[in-house]
């Protein structure tokens, strides 16, 4: 799972990268809907499968979760170390 707080309703888009910088998964939630609520969200729902965008297993290791946010407020982006154990 991917966990962050938001101050305000904001668009958000959560891009995963291996440690190469390829893009491996990418997720956008409009403000207001699942993913893009004011307070405490957890993404995606189920949880990331470690899948690709291409529905490929990822191998296990090391990635980097960037999160963008823009709203009312203004916009934030910080990224994150996640591991993938299989």
């Amino acid at each position: 799972f991917i966990t962050y707080l938001l101050a305000s309703d904001a668009d958000v888009e959560i891009t995963v990268y291996d440690l190469l910088g390829y893009r491996v998964m990418h997720w956008s939630f409009p403000a207001g809907s699942f993913g893009g609520r004011q307070g405490a969200n957890t993404v995606p729902p189920g949880g990331w499968d470690g899948t690709s965008d291409s529905g490929q297993k990822v191998s296990k290791g090391g990635y980097l979760a960037q999160i963008k946010a823009s709203g009312a407020a203004g916009s934030a982006t910080t990224i994150r170390k996640i591991g993938i154990i299989h």
